[in-house]
């Protein structure tokens, strides 16, 4: 052990001597040795100095907001907000322009929002839809979000870190911003971290659509994608940007992947991959939110990663009538009542009404309706020219049927009567048509009955079919209209079987509807009906399975005919079609 010890001991004797020998050649002529502290020099650069530039400068401002032609309505109140900002921090008013005013490449503008500009287009691309940023890009500032909430922060963090900090002069006030970009911490939060189609992430793509009315709704459906993956994608009518790999298609639109899937019928729609593209169609545009929602909510429910691959599809139809509607066997023809509403928006004190007054979101309803019931003939009220010209857009239209149109006589514009009559012309040929007003009313576009004698082409079977719209129970003018009425059905009984529908605004209990039942000598089709599938009423709250009301709309048929089957249509998306359910009777003759 001792031997150990001194062989250890006589190392590190020899180790302390190899280094200093090692030192001694290491050291230059004249150098000292090295000392007792051996601690390297600190060569830490010191800290960059900050660099600031002028936003404003002794009172002055050379800088202009530039904001997107055309741009959300979110957009324009951040513009109008950061100049307000500008006048309480300095007292000076900002110059505000759109991007189609500023020629050139812009030097010392404030852009804000997806400018033309390419330093906007750049900072946007890789943008998130819960982020937002502020970025300098030599003399410019580039301010962009994608929400109000984005750009409330983004302009509050210029107000605390910015503005706030002006400084006064006794030219006056300076206001100087660092020459650095602020990006936030990119959120975390999105439910879906990966979204592929044909295994191309989401945020190569573009949604391409044919129809600019549709804007709103597809926007919408864009921001619901992108709350849920972050990745907001650009959007484009198909006829403004050149076709690519990457394109979600929605509609008819002028691709070639588009025109290899059918239209769906009206309420029903399909998602399906055509080509490189997933394509998106609808009945209409009130089934088009409806695949929007299924696949948000159904297709991508509970996952974290959203896989669309080239057999994907994805159907759905809205329409469900539980009830057997199917005519009987020897029904000779099925009219149809059908108060449309009136889009205006003055005919409803109920605001939450007024998104869905447009005919473009309601006429898909009527076509499911046409589709599903089959009526061969139908009494309008409430058509206004938006829904004539509705009804020509029918798919079956040209071929198989006609609409009458009387001029409103108190219209100079050529507004046609809102009571009219529109029939199958491949199953019936017209007689004799014409309009009577009654001659006491509150509204001559409506107060007013339009006839029709129709003969069938098999049968021979002449008919008159009639559509009104009365002034309503309890009004001055009821009786005066209970006895025009019945006078022209009790002189067209003599000729043929008389049916008549409407909007009589009054229920099978008043005075008025009982003396024309009992003066005509007429059926109400509701109750003498040999089936009947529902007693409800017919008029209920707008989109709401609400008929307690009772019905104001009615059918009724001379007693040379026999009613055979009538139905209160009031199912799922039917609510949403009127403020009145649509009625249909089978009718035979005796």
């Amino acid at each position: 052990m001792k031997t150990q010890a001194i062989i250890k001991k006589g190392l590190s004797i020899l180790l302390c001597f190899l280094t200093l020998l090692t030192a001694l050649a290491s050291c230059k002529d004249g150098e000292d040795l090295p000392t007792g502290d051996t601690t390297p020099a600190d060569t830490t650069e010191p800290p960059a100095e900050e660099v600031f530039f002028d936003i404003v400068k002794n009172g002055v401002c050379e800088y202009e907001i530039v904001y997107p032609k055309g741009c959300e309505e979110y957009v324009s109140s951040a513009t109008t907000n950061l100049r307000e900002k500008f006048r309480r921090s300095a007292g000076i008013t900002i110059n505000i322009t759109n991007d189609t005013r500023v020629d050139g490449k812009p030097e010392k503008k404030i852009l804000i929002g997806k400018t033309k500009f390419e330093e906007s287009q750049k900072v946007f691309s890789d943008l998130k839809y819960h982020d937002y940023k502020i970025i300098v890009d030599g003399s410019n500032i580039i301010l962009a979000a994608y929400n109000a909430s984005g750009y409330t922060k983004l302009i509050e963090y210029i107000q605390e870190n910015v503005l706030a900090k002006a400084e006064n002069t006794a030219e006056g006030k300076n206001i100087k911003m660092k020459a650095e970009n602020y990006v936030p911490e990119i959120t975390k939060n999105y439910t879906i971290s990966s979204w592929k189609i044909l295994g191309n992430e989401l945020s190569k793509y573009k949604i391409v659509y044919a129809d600019r009315d549709l804007d709103t709704v597809i926007a919408a459906f864009r921001d619901d994608i992108a709350k849920k993956c972050g990745y907001v994608l650009d959007m484009a009518l198909d006829t403004s940007c050149d076709p690519s790999d990457h394109e979600i298609l929605i509609g008819d639109t002028n691709r070639e992947e588009s025109k290899a899937i059918p239209t769906p019928k009206a309420l029903t729609y399909c998602a399906k991959i055509s080509g490189t593209k997933l394509v998106i169609k609808s009945g209409g545009e009130h089934s088009l939110p409806k695949i929007f929602s299924s696949l948000l909510y159904n297709f991508i429910k509970g996952k974290k990663e959203v896989v669309v691959e080239k057999d994907f599809v994805l159907e759905g139809d809205l329409f469900d009538d539980t009830l057997d509607s199917s005519k009987p066997a020897d029904s000779d023809l099925r009219i149809m009542s059908c108060n449309i509403l009136a889009e205006f928006e003055s005919w409803t004190a109920n605001a939450a009404l007024n998104p869905f007054l447009p005919v473009s979101i309601r006429k898909e309803i009527l076509y499911a309706a046409f589709d599903y019931y089959q009526p061969t003939v139908v009494g309008f009220q409430e058509m206004t020219m938006n829904w004539y010209a509705a009804a020509e857009e029918y798919p079956e239209y040209a071929e198989k049927w006609e609409i009458l149109k009387f001029k409103n006589p108190q219209r100079t514009d050529g507004e046609y009567v809102f009571s009219t009559v529109m029939y199958r012309k491949d199953l019936y040929t017209l007689v004799e048509s014409g309009v009577q007003h009654y001659s006491k009313h509150n509204n001559a576009r409506c107060r007013c009955y339009t006839w029709a004698i129709l003969k069938d082409k098999t049968t021979g079977q002449e008919f008159c079919f009639v559509s009104t719209h009365w002034d309503g129970s309890g009004r001055e003018n009821g009786f005066l209209q209970v006895g025009e009425l019945t006078a022209f059905v009790n002189e067209m009984k003599k000729r043929c079987p008389v049916f008549t529908t409407g909007d009589f605004n009054a229920n099978e209990i008043t005075d008025e509807f009982k003396k024309y039942i009992a003066d005509a000598d007429i059926l109400d089709a509701k109750y003498a009906a040999v089936t009947q599938m529902n007693n409800v009423g017919s008029w209920h709250n707008f989109t709401k399975d609400d008929l307690s009301w009772g019905s104001c709309d009615h059918i009724t048929a001379t007693k040379d005919t026999t009613v055979l089957k009538y139905q209160t249509l009031y199912k799922n998306e039917i609510i949403y079609g009127s403020d009145h359910c649509w009625l249909i009777a089978d009718i035979k003759f005796n």
